[in-house]
Formats: C-alpha cells, structure tokens, sequence
C-alpha cells in the first residue's frame, strides 16, 4: 500500500493554540473525503469530510503531515484557509497489497 505523505510546515499556525482550517482537493480540484491530516510529533490527528474540509489545532511553528491512499503531494499549500493538493499517484496503485484474514469458525 503506497501513502504518500504532504508536509506542510512553516507558518500554518501564528499564534499557540489556534486552530488551522483548510481543504485538500485532487489535481482536478475535486474535494477529497476521508484524508488524514496529523500533526507532526503529536498524536492529534483530524480526517477531512466528504467537502475535503478540516480544522485542527496547530501550535505556533507546527507542521502537519496530509496523507490519502493512492495520492502523493503535488507541493502545493497555500493561504489562509490552507489550501493544498494532492495528486494521483496512478504508478502506486499497482503496488498496493491488501491483505484479507480468514477466521475459521467450528461448528459450521
């Protein structure tokens, strides 16, 4: 399975505490449910709704690791809401394992 992590750094947050908005869209500026979006170092983690929408909280200096399954960054994030993009990343999807685990019940 490929998941390929956006770092998004530097200035998301201007002050301790505040929450950061954004929207995560494909290349086609689809919106994109269902994306993770981690704060670096920290276990405080939000997923976007079916609108690519998210708010978390940030401290000042704070970065936030984007991820989705079968995307990879395009590098671009940009403004206040934070607007980033992620890409297909068709090469990826061949790749990617699923693993299924069969229980076996007695009695049947």
């Amino acid at each position: 399975m490929i998941i390929s992590p956006v770092a998004v750094s530097g200035n998301v947050s201007d002050s301790a505490g505040q929450p950061v908005r954004g929207k995560v869209t494909d290349e086609t500026g689809k919106p994109l449910g269902g994306v993770t979006v981690k704060l670096v170092n920290s276990p405080r983690t939000v997923v976007t709704d079916e609108a690519g929408n998210f708010s978390i909280e940030v401290p000042a200096g704070g970065s936030l690791e984007i991820t989705y399954i079968g995307y990879k960054g395009s590098g671009r994030s940009e403004g206040k809401p934070l607007s980033v993009e992620l890409q297909l990343n068709a090469a990826g999807l061949a790749d990617a394992v699923v693993v299924v685990m069969v229980r076996s019940v007695s009695g049947m």
